[in-house]
């Protein structure tokens, strides 16, 4: 499989890192003493958008880093192969060590491991899964199948992948009465994983793989207009991010300023400006490991607060600062021995095969 690019987008990046952020303050709103009446009081419970930019993200780097002459069941197969090995290693090892003692708790763990959701009326989360945001992966791995089974189709593999998934939205629609709240909470069938497939809030990776398709075309802007534009699509997508109401997932809440965000982003590295600060770099290489570990990193922190109780009190400011910093620590270096060094040997042995069959790979964005 031929792909287009081996290299970073900084602006992607650095995104992945402030997205993976802004989830883990939404999870530790409880131990910030921030009134939602304050002056940006609504900046940490509105954090939820980084779900709807993750899921931009992932469409655009599909499509950016495959490349159109890309086809056939052996680059299909590689590239899911890829994506496993980009996202099996940490989630499995986090799921594993969350098992539990009864038989309930590892039919969640077994149903999150197939990413199947655990079983809930309402969407987006249907449940969840058995480890913090693993809910996501469920949704992250249904387009992966899907784009990796559109590389039989040749140069229309995308017009296939957006056909597909968007029918199997559509398609209920037609033959059922829409449900309240339909575009917050999607549909309640009686299969929750068809339930999960039908949400509304899958268009967000559509909207990614258009702009990730558009991006080679996408032309640069004069240096006068570039502070202004920056300004204003930051401007906008505060506005509506952190309005007084509950927005929701999708494109029609959170997901459309964030890809206008997104547009802004890659518009300005396009033209010329360098996003070169180290530590969000290194924030965003690590953003898949904060995302997963802070909720039970937090956990962890709770049980310790409580079996000390007797003892002292920890106040929410120190389970706070203890939870973050060990987030980002334990990140650092999962990412390091997970992500890099077993995700690397995981791919030099188990795509070499395919390598020295005649499928040529370069490494795509992490």
């Amino acid at each position: 499989m031929a792909e287009k690019n081996n290299g970073t987008l900084n602006s992607i990046q650095i995104l992945r890192g402030i997205a993976a952020v802004a989830v883990m303050l939404v999870h530790h709103q409880a131990f910030i003493p921030l009134p939602a009446n304050a002056p940006f009081g609504k900046i940490i419970p509105g954090g939820s958008w980084g779900v709807d930019l993750f899921f931009l993200i992932s469409g655009f780097i599909a499509a950016y880093t495959v490349s159109p002459n890309s086809t056939g069941t052996r680059a299909g197969a590689n590239y899911l192969l890829r994506r496993l090995i980009r996202i099996l290693p940490l989630y499995y090892i986090l799921t594993m060590l969350s098992f539990g003692s009864d038989a309930t708790a590892w039919l969640h763990s077994l149903k999150s491991m197939l990413f199947i959701p655990i079983g809930g009326d309402y969407g987006p989360a249907y449940g969840g899964a058995q480890i913090g945001q693993g809910w996501t992966l469920n949704y992250e791995m249904y387009f992966y199948l899907v784009v990796a089974v559109s590389f039989v189709f040749g140069k229309y593999k995308w017009l296939f992948s957006i056909t597909l998934i968007s029918s199997v939205i559509g398609l209920p629609l037609m033959l059922n009465s829409l449900p309240d709240n339909y575009l917050i909470y999607g549909f309640s069938f009686p299969s929750t994983y068809f339930s999960m497939i039908t949400h509304p809030i899958i268009f967000e990776f559509l909207a990614g793989t258009l702009l990730g398709m558009y991006y080679p075309r996408m032309r640069a802007i004069t240096r006068q207009s570039e502070k202004c534009l920056y300004l204003c699509f930051i401007g906008y997508f505060l506005y509506n991010v952190y309005t007084p109401h509950w927005v929701g997932h999708g494109l029609q809440g959170w997901g459309f300023p964030c890809l206008l965000l997104l547009v802004a982003m890659l518009k300005l590295e396009r033209s010329g400006l360098r996003f070169q600060n180290r530590a969000l770099l290194h924030l965003g290489a690590c953003s898949y490991a904060i995302y997963l570990l802070h909720e039970n990193i937090k956990n962890i922190f709770i049980k310790i607060a409580k079996h000390a109780a007797h003892l002292f009190v920890m106040p929410d400011m120190l389970i706070l600062i203890l939870s973050l910093t060990t987030t980002f620590i334990v990140a650092h270096y999962t990412h390091k021995f997970i992500e890099v060094r077993l995700s690397d040997w995981l791919k030099a042995r188990l795509l070499h095969k395919r390598l020295t069959a005649g499928a040529s790979v370069i490494p795509p964005l992490r």
